[in-house]
């Protein structure tokens, strides 16, 4: 009796017995995995064809982490532990429920690596209780999302027969609510200027203060700031692209500076940056010591630690960065009476800025398809999102009819 191998509709492989010996169908996943484990970690550690890891380093941690979720799920909650190949709807449906509101047993308030003594699915504030959400709805529809890859590759490769988190519908009326809502993450121009003006602030007072980390912390939080708002870059963009990304071209007589990069979902792309990305570029890496432009032979990093000799690779330093940060500028305008300013300024993350730079750009250019260039979105409808011309035409409408009635 001999074996075939064969793809079904679903691009999924399979053996298939020889029909005139028997008549059963029998799955021969295409990779050497054992175990649930070993499945995940051939998912993550996947190559392209020029042999480098096809996922790119947030992506690999979002769903390093989204996998081990469901794998202690699988083994811990359930009533009776399950593999990954025999996870059922209902499981899918009660893992979204689970992650939203998990068992105080399982929530801890440090990050320990998966598998060690103290390890916890979920890390919360101090003050969580039971019945207090630990991931929100955006949160969790990004975890099932990566689950739906998950599964989705280890069906292609025949190590799972089906995939329980395709049927969960995502596209709730919660989700659509967050997206329109991060619509407005953005920081309007009058608090940018209150962060600009305070980094110059804290910069001379570092310089005052003659200590050397408290100088650097203060420059490297300057550059953070202009680095992101005037190129419009994704923090991890900043993070796993360095200098020999920049190149400086003659284009019809005139110099430009450009960025080729890596972006998310592995998209190249090749993008201007601002004379004023540049110029912070320059003076935070004389601050730290080094050459004004960096060594064309060497690919330095954006961002280094306070010694000057270490490239940031953890997103989570600058994100902290840029926190406390923020968290000076809002008492600045909390003690100033702004306090609606001060609480939207409180809460910014460092990705409001790429929001910032979207939203500015279509006020001064009124291009929607520059801007949609510029800041790599697939769907022009993404960067229309931005455009809040109509709110100002609207608005005149109201003004009018407001006055007919007096």
């Amino acid at each position: 009796m001999s074996n075939d191998i064969s793809i079904n509709n679903s691009g999924q492989a399979i053996a298939i017995t020889d029909m005139r010996d028997d008549h059963t169908e029998q799955i021969t996943p295409l990779i050497d995995a054992i175990t649930d484990a070993d499945a995940i970690e051939a998912f993550l550690e996947r190559k392209n064809t020029s042999g480098k890891r096809a996922l790119s380093q947030s992506t690999y941690t979002n769903y390093r982490r989204n996998c081990y979720l469901l794998l202690d799920y699988c083994n811990t909650v359930l009533s009776v532990k399950k593999t990954l190949s025999k996870v059922t709807l209902d499981d899918a449906q009660a893992f979204a429920t689970y992650i939203a509101f998990p068992p105080p047993s399982k929530v801890g308030y440090a990050k320990r690596p998966f598998g060690e003594a103290g390890w916890k699915p979920f890390v919360v504030k101090k003050g969580w209780k039971a019945g207090d959400r630990a991931l929100s709805e955006t949160s969790v529809n990004r975890t099932i999302a990566g689950l739906k890859s998950l599964y989705s590759w280890m069906q292609k490769t025949g190590f799972v027969q089906l995939n329980p988190f395709a049927l969960l519908d995502t596209n709730t009326q919660e989700r659509k609510l967050q997206e329109a809502k991060s619509k407005d993450r953005i920081i309007q121009m009058p608090n940018l200027k209150a962060i600009s003006r305070w980094l110059g602030e804290n910069e001379q007072s570092a310089l005052e203060s003659k200590n050397q980390k408290i100088i650097r912390d203060a420059q490297r939080k300057r550059w953070l700031f202009f680095a992101y708002l005037t190129s419009g870059l994704r923090i991890s963009e900043l993070l796993t692209n360095g200098s020999q990304s920049l190149q400086q071209e003659y284009i019809q007589g005139k110099s430009y500076w450009t960025l080729n990069i890596i972006g998310k979902g592995n998209k190249p792309a090749q993008i201007p940056v601002a004379k004023k990305f540049i110029d912070e570029f320059s003076k935070y890496r004389l601050g730290l010591g080094k050459s004004e432009q960096p060594n064309p032979l060497l690919n330095e990093p954006f961002f280094y630690s306070l010694s000057g000799n270490k490239p940031i690779r953890c997103r989570q330093t600058l994100y902290n960065n840029f926190k406390e940060m923020m968290a000076s500028v809002a008492n600045g305008l909390h003690d100033a009476g702004l306090l609606m300013d001060a609480l939207k300024v409180r809460s910014a993350s460092t990705h409001w800025l790429r929001h910032s730079f979207v939203s500015i750009g279509i006020d001064q250019s009124q291009d929607i398809a520059i801007m949609s260039e510029l800041a790599r979105h697939s769907d022009l409808k993404t960067t229309m999102g931005y455009n809040k011309s109509n709110i100002i035409r609207m608005s005149s409408v109201l003004d009018d009819i407001s006055d007919s009635l007096n």
